[in-house]
């Protein structure tokens, strides 16, 4: 319910008050919302007076798309009930939300062209009043029912019209008030449009955003990528895989074509140098050597020889005159 200072208004529809959007405070003594319209509604206004401070009775007046719509008076502590147009003591015609009538007729496109703003505004004027007495009952003004312009980009919208009468005791009085409906002590705006229209306008929220908003997202497991390496054969296991650690591997450079006949060359002198020391080392031991010398003894370590040369077996001493033989052939 919209409260400024210590009044209040709201309107309501079928006993249950219209949910306000977007309400603002354009100033220190009024408020501004918007309220959804539906077409053939039947509305009233609700008025509190909040006043503890004084004795004061505030009147409440009425202005409907521009148009004075009378008002009630409400006092200290107390709720009143605005339905309807008063059109004697014991009847009015309610207020209703109806459907925009548009036309095409120039002449309507250069009436008065300000009422188009004011259609779909509802303004209501609060004032501290002094003193009141009865007055006889008029009937009150009529709503302007008459079809706007296309140009007016008024289309889709609603005005407010009256209903056919319907009996209520009313009672008038004529009062004095401290302030004016122009320069209130307080002043509501409620500015009524079609509820799709003010989703349109993002006003209200649409159903989809609410349903987004209201529902949680369903959770999502990730789904576990397994993917195989075309060089893998072996199918995915249940088991655990273990990360390997990371090895940068360099690509081996391919031996170039002037390396290889110089390994072959190489590898033939020494080949060379060890059929020579072979060759030499026969010779010594075929010529029984000097057990006293101090030659160092040659060792082949690591040579690429297939077999080892074996050793030259020189037979003991036989008799005196006999022939010795010695065996100077490989095994």
């Amino acid at each position: 319910m919209p409260q400024i200072l210590d009044a209040g208004v709201w309107i309501t529809v079928d006993g249950k008050e219209l949910e306000e959007y977007s309400t603002e405070h354009p100033n220190h003594n009024s408020v501004a919302c918007y309220i959804p319209s539906e077409e053939g509604q039947r509305f009233c206004f609700k008025l509190r007076n909040s006043n503890v401070t004084s004795n004061m009775s505030y009147a409440f007046y009425l202005k409907i798309d521009g148009t004075n719509c009378g008002g009630n008076i409400c006092p200290k502590g107390h709720t009143a009930i605005c339905s309807g147009a008063v059109l004697s003591e014991t009847t009015e015609q309610p207020f209703l939300f109806s459907a925009m009538q548009l036309t095409d007729d120039d002449n309507v496109l250069h009436s008065n062209r300000n009422l188009w703003d004011q259609i779909g505004v509802i303004e209501v004027a609060v004032c501290r009043v002094v003193s009141q007495h009865s007055t006889p009952i008029s009937a009150g003004p009529t709503l302007n029912s008459q079809p706007v312009h296309e140009l007016s980009k008024k289309a889709g919208s609603h005005r407010v019209t009256l209903g056919d009468p319907v009996e209520k005791r009313q009672q008038h009085a004529h009062v004095t008030t401290l302030e004016t409906p122009k320069a209130p002590y307080a002043k509501f705006i409620f500015r009524y449009r079609p509820k799709a229209l003010l989703q349109a306008q993002g006003i209200i929220p649409s159903p989809a955003s609410n349903s987004s908003e209201d529902v949680p997202p369903p959770s999502v497991k990730p789904k576990k990528e397994n993917k195989k390496r075309p060089s893998d054969p072996a199918p995915p296991s249940d088991e655990p895989t273990q990360k390997k650690p990371h090895m940068d591997v360099k690509p081996e450079k391919p031996e170039s074509s002037t390396s290889q006949p110089r390994k072959r060359k190489k590898l033939a002198e020494m080949m060379d140098r060890l059929r020579a020391l072979k060759d030499e080392i026969n010779q010594v031991q075929a010529g029984g050597g000097d057990e006293d010398s101090d030659d160092d003894e040659v060792e082949i370590v690591d040579e690429p020889v297939k077999r080892e040369t074996s050793p030259i077996r020189v037979p003991p001493p036989r008799r005196p005159g006999k022939k010795i033989i010695i065996d100077l052939t490989d095994d």
